[in-house]
């Protein structure tokens, strides 16, 4: 039986492709970098990095981190799973 740390690492690294994949078909140019990325352009879709309105709400996707209104950029682990996987699929 396949422990439950395997199926979350599977699950990433499909969350992962599917990022770069999206990047490399709708990519656009990030206002806070000189990469492309994937825009989240739902207010639904843009969640608060750390539940407080200083660090800002996630806008922006790229294929190693995401990026707040206020250009900071943060590992894909500081919103949980789900809200990652609903903010990408916003794009689609």
């Amino acid at each position: 039986m396949e422990k439950l740390t395997e199926k979350l690492e599977e699950l990433n690294n499909i969350i992962f492709l599917r990022i770069q994949e999206l990047i490399e078909a709708k990519g656009v140019d990030s206002e806070h970098s000189s990469e492309f990325v994937l825009k989240i352009t739902d207010e639904e879709f843009m969640r608060n990095i750390d539940g407080t309105h200083y660090s800002g709400y996630v806008t922006e996707i790229s294929a190693e981190y995401l990026i707040s209104n206020n250009g900071n950029k943060y590992s894909f682990d500081a919103i949980p799973l789900e809200d990652l996987c609903l903010a990408v699929d916003s794009v689609l």
